[in-house]
């Protein structure tokens, strides 16, 4: 029978964080009558890009573990045994392609949800250090909600997958009420007159804009035979290393002199330069094994203050911060959260990998992670690249092969794009 709720006006939000905000993410493709606004925060937009990256997967059998931790916290008797053996079959590990398994859990593309069924407002969060659900997932969602008219909004944070209430709480209290005002009661409180995006480029250092990534304009770099990354190509720049599936990235980024990845530099950066987007590596790799990959690491070389990684970059004190109303079951006091800062010789900025099917030539363009920094003047920018990355990704390649690798030039009679 019908229920009267006196205390409700009929507009509802959804806001969580990881699973619970990848659920807001996905409801509010479907285009459901009633859904107002959503708080994503570290969500995943596309199922595909959180378990996987062009072509590489990050684990085997994802869909199925997760199916088989979330059944195992039932209190009744299931059994999804046939479920959880038809995601193994179609979830297309073996060769790493978006398929239709994985396009029916992608929220921004067809068929459906899809983002353009998006009738709520997106309120995005995410850390530009989540090595969880990584970058893609914010920045591709960000892109479609506004190819769409959806109105929106963005912080982003330099920690890993980390909620806003812990990070910087007094704030984030008084923004998401104000968000909440606006767009479950329609108060006027003028936050959509305010800058769309927020982003916290250095520790504690936090820029607003309208845009997101900035639009100033891009910057093409080329790997050069003497090991410098600058503006003028290098002919004949066809470097080769051998393929060591024991190598980490810390390794891979810290070495000096390796046999086992190409490294290249800027010359120190003549001023302080903002990095905001996605960054494109494109490259020539040949090698001889049936199926190989590569991987691309965007590093900051130079010593700074930086949010450690560990912990997600999250310190919880000994002190309390309480907000609301406190109850006999819930004190409303939490502890309050400090960045872990620590001065650092370098940071991995932005990562990608790609997989390469079949021996000989590849022409192929890695798209790293997205990232928004403020670099620092007299840093040098470095780009990495090894074949396997066995910390991150499925190392499909288990071989010491050879890959030889030139950077893809527009126009370059050597190692033409076209």
């Amino acid at each position: 029978m019908p229920v009267t709720a006196g205390w409700s006006n009929g507009d509802s939000a959804l806001i969580g964080k990881s699973y619970d905000g990848t659920l807001a993410n996905g409801v509010a493709a479907t285009g459901v009558e009633g859904l107002k606004t959503i708080v994503p925060i570290s969500a995943i937009s596309s199922w595909y890009d959180y378990t996987r990256y062009q072509g590489l997967p990050f684990s085997y059998d994802y869909p199925t573990f997760l199916s088989s931790y979330v059944e195992g916290n039932r209190t009744e008797p299931v059994n999804c045994d046939a479920v959880n053996d038809q995601l193994a079959a179609t979830d297309g590990d073996e060769t790493g392609a978006y398929t239709d398994f994985w396009s029916r859990r992608d929220y921004r593309a067809a068929p459906t949800p899809q983002a353009s069924n998006v009738t709520a407002s997106v309120f995005v969060v995410h850390g530009l250090q989540d090595t969880n659900v990584k970058g893609p997932n914010f920045s591709k969602w960000w892109k479609v909600l506004g190819d769409n008219g959806v109105t929106r909004k963005m912080w982003l944070s330099r920690l890993g997958h980390v909620d806003p209430f812990d990070f910087d709480r007094a704030q984030w209290v008084h923004t998401l009420h104000r968000w909440f005002d606006s767009q479950l009661y329609g108060i006027h409180n003028g936050i959509l007159r305010e800058p769309r995006v927020d982003v916290e480029v250095r520790p504690n250092q936090w820029v607003s804009s309208n845009r997101w990534p900035l639009r100033t304009g891009t910057t093409t770099l080329h790997p050069r035979t003497d090991g410098s990354l600058a503006k003028r190509a290098s002919k004949h720049a066809t470097a080769s290393f051998t393929n060591d599936v024991t190598q980490s990235e810390s390794e891979a980024i810290t070495r000096g002199a390796s046999a086992s990845r190409l490294l290249y530099t800027t010359a120190p950066l003549a001023r302080d330069t903002r990095l905001s987007g996605t960054t494109e590596v494109r490259l020539d790799v040949t090698t001889q094994v049936p199926t190989g990959q590569v991987g691309v690491y965007l590093v900051d070389y130079g010593a700074d203050e930086r949010v450690l990684a560990t912990g997600d970059g999250a310190r919880t004190l000994a002190t309390e911060s309480c907000f609301g109303a406190s109850t006999a079951a819930d004190d409303a006091c939490y502890r309050d959260v400090t960045r872990r800062l620590g001065t650092t010789q370098l940071q991995t900025l932005a990562r990608g990998w790609a997989r390469l099917d079949g021996a000989g030539h590849h022409r192929v363009t890695v798209q790293l992670t997205p990232q928004d920094n403020l670099l620092t003047q007299g840093h040098r920018l470095g780009l990495v690249v090894v074949a396997s990355a066995d910390d991150w990704t499925v190392t499909v390649d288990q071989t010491p092969s050879t890959y030889a690798v030139a950077p893809c030039i527009d126009g370059h009679p050597d190692c033409p794009c076209s």
